[in-house]
C-alpha cells in the first residue's frame, strides 16, 4: 500500500484548484518538526512510521525529510552539519535555500514534546489538500462524456482507499489508550449493547460469545447446504434488536421477502405459488402478519446481481453512517463483482484477494463484524465417505484463511443420501456447522435443525446456553 501511495503524482496547479485561496498546510509546524529532528536524538524515530516526505507542503521540508531519511538509512547521526551534507551530496542544497536555511529550522525550536501530535496536524492537512486533488480530478474527468464511468468510480475509489492509509496512521494510538479501550470493550460484552451482536444460535453462541467487531466470518457450502437459509434465519434473530447490513448477490428483493415472511410464519415455500384469489384467508392473514413483521426489522438489503466490491464497500459505509449498522452479512463472495480495469488487467486470484483485503479493512474501520458467505470447489463431489468438508475445499482458501477470524461449513448429510449417523441416529433434518479455524476458540461440530420448506433453521437440542439479558424471553429468537 505504502509504495503504491508515493509513486510520483503530477504536479499539482494549486493556484487553479484552490480559487485564490491558500492550500491546507501546517508550515510552522513543518519547520518544528524538522528543527527537533535536527536537535534531539530520538526524535525522529517518534515520527518515523507516521510521516514520509510527501506529507510535507513546503517543497524545502520534503527535501530536508529526504535527507533525514537517507542518514537513517545510512546509521548516520542525524545533526544539522550532516544534514547539510546530506542536502549537499543530494545535489537539492541551494533547493532549500542553502545551509543558513537548514540552520534557521533549528531556531525556533523549544521542546520535542509534542512531536506526534504536530505530525497528525501535518497528516491532516496533506489528507485535506489530497482530497482537493482528488476532487478536482474527479471534476474534470467527469465533464469528459468519453471517459468510462464506471472506470472514473472505481479510480476515485482506489485513490480515498489510499487516502484512508493516511487517516490509519493519524488514529494509531498509544498502548495506554488501546488498554482503556479494551477494558472498555470488555464491559460492552455484557452491557445491552454488547449483547445485541449474538447470532440466536444457542451452540454457536456459546462457542463464539459475541461476534467479534472487525472480525470475518466465512460460512461455508456446496449449492443446497442451506447458506442462504442460515444467514437469513440469523438475520431475521439479529434484526430484531440491531441493525443489519445484508447484501445479497443471487437473490431478488421479492424473494429474499419470501425468505423471511416464510421463516417468521412458518409458510410453507410453495404456499406462496398459489395466486392470492385462490389462496385460503387463514394464509393471506398470515402472509399479512409476516409482512408486519418483516416491516419492523432493523434490516437494510441491497439485492443486486454483479455489483463490485467497492459500490459493496460504498453501501456498508452508508449504512453506518445513516443506520450505526452493527453486523454485515454478504451473499456470497465468488459471484462480487469487479470493474473493467481490474477483469482487464488482473487475474481471479488477484481479483479474490483484492476483494478480499477489502472487505477485512472495511470490518474493521466500521467496527462491525461481517459474514461472508462462500462456495466451495466442485471436487467434494467426486470424494468418497461422508463428504464433509474441509479448508482445502475453499475457493481461494489461502487468502480466505489468513484473513477469517471463523471459518464453518454447513454439512447436511441427508443431501448426499446418507441417513444415519455414525451412531445410528437418523440425519433427517440435521445439518452440522463444522468450525474448522476459530482464532479464539475451539473447533467442533454444531448440530443444527434444517426444515427446508419454511427455510429455517434451529437448535437441535433444547438450548443450554442462557439467553443474554437484553433479550426478551418471550421472543421467538431460537435461544
Amino acid at each position: 500500500m505504502r509504495k503504491q501511495f508515493e509513486k510520483q503524482k503530477k504536479p499539482v496547479d494549486w493556484n487553479s484548484l484552490m480559487m485564490g485561496k491558500l492550500p491546507p498546510q501546517a508550515k510552522e509546524l513543518e519547520e518544528a518538526i524538522l528543527g527537533a529532528i535536527m536537535l534531539e536524538r530520538n526524535a525522529f524515530s517518534e515520527v518515523s512510521q507516521m510521516l514520509r516526505a510527501e506529507h510535507f507542503y513546503v517543497e524545502a521540508h520534503q527535501l530536508i525529510f529526504k535527507a533525514i531519511q537517507n542518514l537513517e538509512k545510512k546509521s548516520w547521526q542525524c545533526d544539522l552539519m550532516t544534514v547539510v551534507d546530506e542536502l549537499r551530496t543530494m545535489g537539492k542544497l541551494d533547493e532549500v535555500g542553502g545551509a543558513y536555511a537548514v540552520t534557521k529550522l533549528t531556531n525556533s525550536v523549544v521542546s520535542a514534546a509534542h512531536l506526534q501530535t504536530h505530525s497528525r496536524i501535518i497528516i491532516q492537512k496533506f489528507i485535506h489538500r489530497e482530497l482537493i486533488r482528488v476532487s478536482a480530478q474527479t471534476l474534470s474527468e467527469a465533464y469528459n462524456e468519453g471517459n468510462d464511468v464506471f472506470d472514473m468510480l472505481n479510480n476515485a475509489n482506489n485513490t480515498f482507499y489510499k487516502i484512508n492509509y493516511e487517516i490509519e496512521n493519524i488514529n494509531t494510538m498509544p498502548l495506554d489508550v488501546m488498554a482503556i479501550n479494551y477494558i472498555q470493550r470488555r464491559k460492552s460484552m455484557h452491557s445491552k449493547e454488547g449483547n445485541l451482536l449474538y447470532t440466536g444460535f444457542s451452540e454457536w453462541d456459546k462457542l463464539n460469545g459475541a461476534l467479534f467487531r472487525g472480525g470475518i466470518y466465512f460460512i461455508a457450502g456446496r449449492p443446497g447446504m442451506g447458506k442462504t437459509a442460515f444467514v437469513v434465519e440469523m438475520i431475521k434473530k439479529m434484526a430484531a434488536f440491531v441493525p443489519v447490513g445484508f447484501i445479497n448477490l443471487e437473490m431478488t428483493n421479492d424473494q429474499i421477502v419470501q425468505r423471511l415472511i416464510s421463516n417468521i410464519k412458518e409458510i410453507n415455500n410453495y404456499e406462496f405459488k398459489k395466486p392470492l384469489e385462490d389462496a385460503p384467508e387463514w394464509l393471506n392473514e398470515k402472509i399479512y402478519q409476516g409482512m408486519q413483521d418483516f416491516i419492523n426489522l432493523k434490516l437494510h438489503i441491497e439485492s443486486k446481481s454483479g455489483i463490485t466490491i467497492e459500490q459493496i464497500i460504498a453501501k456498508l459505509k452508508y449504512w453506518k453512517y445513516k443506520h450505526n449498522i452493527q453486523v454485515a452479512v454478504i451473499d456470497f463472495l465468488q459471484i462480487i463483482g469487479y470493474s473493467e480495469e481490474r477483469m482487464r488487467y488482473h487475474t481471479d486470484l488477484e481479483n479474490m484477494n483484492y476483494t478480499l483485503d477489502r472487505i477485512s479493512q472495511a470490518a474493521k474501520e466500521l467496527d462491525i463484524p461481517i459474514i461472508l458467505l462462500s462456495q466451495l470447489n466442485r471436487d467434494l463431489y467426486k470424494r468418497g465417505g461422508n463428504k464433509e468438508p474441509d479448508l482445502a475445499d475453499l475457493k481461494g482458501s489461502g487468502k480466505i484463511e489468513e484473513i477469517a477470524y471463523q471459518i464453518s461449513f454447513l454439512h447436511r448429510p441427508e443431501y448426499y443420501g446418507i441417513l444415519v449417523d455414525e451412531s445410528g441416529e437418523s440425519t433427517k433434518g440435521l445439518c452440522y456447522q463444522i468450525i474448522k479455524k476459530h482464532r479464539d476458540g475451539e473447533l467442533r461440530k454444531i448440530k443444527h435443525k434444517f426444515e427446508g420448506q419454511y427455510s429455517r433453521f434451529s437448535d437441535w437440542d433444547t438450548p443450554i446456553f442462557d439467553a443474554p439479558k437484553s433479550f426478551d424471553k418471550d421472543d421467538d429468537i431460537g435461544f
